[in-house]
Parts: C-alpha cells; sequence; structure tokens
C-alpha cells in the first residue's frame, strides 16, 4: 500500500490507487484496496469497523486524499472522529507528530 500510496501526486485519487495495483499487483483484490483506503484515511468513521488503522491518509472536502500531516488536519480516533490535544505542549507535540507522520512515509524496509 505504501508503495501505491508513495506513487502518487499530492492530491491522491481512490481509483488511481487501485489503478496502481490493477498495474502492478494485480492479484490484490479491489475489496481489500478499498478497505485499507479506508481503514487508513483518519477522519474516515467506516475506519473503525477494519483491522489495524494506521493514519495516513486524510480526506479532503473535495473527495481527494492527501497524507495526514497531524499538524493540517488536526488529531483524529481510530473511529475517524476529531480529537481534542491538551494545550500544553501543543506545538512541540504537533512538531514531533508530523516528523513522524513524514518519516512513516519515506521510511523502507530493507530486503
Amino acid at each position: 500500500m505504501r508503495e501505491a500510496l508513495d506513487a502518487q501526486p499530492n492530491a491522491i485519487d481512490d481509483e488511481a490507487v487501485v489503478a496502481w495495483f490493477t498495474n502492478h499487483a494485480p492479484s490484490v483484490d479491489r475489496l481489500w484496496v478499498e478497505g485499507r483506503i479506508t481503514a487508513d484515511t483518519v477522519n474516515d468513521p467506516g475506519r473503525q469497523h477494519l483491522p489495524k488503522p494506521r493514519d495516513l491518509l486524510f480526506r479532503r472536502s473535495d473527495g481527494l486524499l492527501e497524507r495526514y500531516a497531524p499538524s493540517r488536519h488536526g488529531t483524529w480516533s481510530a473511529a475517524g472522529l476529531p480529537t481534542l490535544m491538551p494545550m500544553a505542549g501543543l506545538a512541540e507535540d504537533r512538531a514531533k507528530a508530523d516528523r513522524e507522520a513524514e518519516e512513516a512515509w519515506f521510511a523502507r524496509r530493507a530486503g
């Protein structure tokens, strides 16, 4: 999934992710791809019904996705609902969360 998302521009269309799998990993079921998109989209309430949601994507008001960054998109629960962060240390917490999110996008497994 990370490879498919890394291959996308800043504004990500669900169908482009599905097309990536069709071209690069045709054995992966479309339903799995759609489920992963739902589970990995922080502001999708449907993610609460899927196992192991990861905070990778944010759905914009125009329906496209973009890479999730806590400083831009806020914090979200595993149920796809916005959460409040404590005011103390807010800037530092957000900066740390942004760094971690950015590192997750560029981290690669060896082998």
